[in-house]
């Protein structure tokens, strides 16, 4: 099940009407949920919310920003690196992963071995939700040997609180 919060009393007008539209099947590309999640607001516009890629993913959080009526602010309540997807790959995978405040990141990919073979990401990130594309090459962009490959997140945020998860994933050849 996917879950919303979304806080509303600072909304202009204070009065939103939240449904969803669609199905959970996939799109064109097998790649997803079709599946829609709007607000309309008070002022007669309609805003799209953001949606979790698979029904075991949640957005744990959704705020519309104070008397903007508007914007849509989605910041997590923790910290999350979650399985890439597709997996197994080839060519391309996506990780997606949420800090819930800045924080400087490093995502990297490890062979079996621990040699490190490609960093993805290495530099302050704001709070959100953010998603990498790893296509399957090294830091010397040559493409890698067909196998198991470890994926990590470092993550420190400005007050010190750190972040350090690893997962599998298959790149098929």
């Amino acid at each position: 099940m996917v879950s919303y919060l979304a806080p509303l009393a600072g909304l202009a007008d204070g009065a939103a009407f939240v449904f969803a539209s669609g199905f959970f099947v996939p799109d064109s590309n097998n790649n997803g949920p079709a599946f829609g999640v709007f607000a309309a607001l008070a002022d007669g516009s309609v805003l799209e919310l953001p949606v979790a890629q698979s029904a075991s993913e949640s957005i744990n959080t959704m705020a519309l920003a104070a008397g903007a009526g508007t914007d849509l602010v989605s910041v997590p309540t923790d910290f999350a690196l979650l399985q890439n997807y597709p997996n197994p790959f080839n060519p391309e995978t996506t990780i997606n992963y949420q800090l819930p405040e800045a924080a400087d990141v490093v995502i990297s990919i490890y062979n079996v071995r621990g040699q490190l073979i490609r960093t993805l990401v290495n530099s302050k990130m704001n709070a959100g939700y953010h998603s990498v594309v790893w296509n399957g090459s090294n830091n010397y962009g040559n493409e890698v040997a067909g196998g198991m490959y470890i994926f990590n997140i470092r993550a420190t945020s400005e007050n010190n609180e750190s972040f350090n998860v690893s997962r599998k994933m298959l790149f098929m050849k």
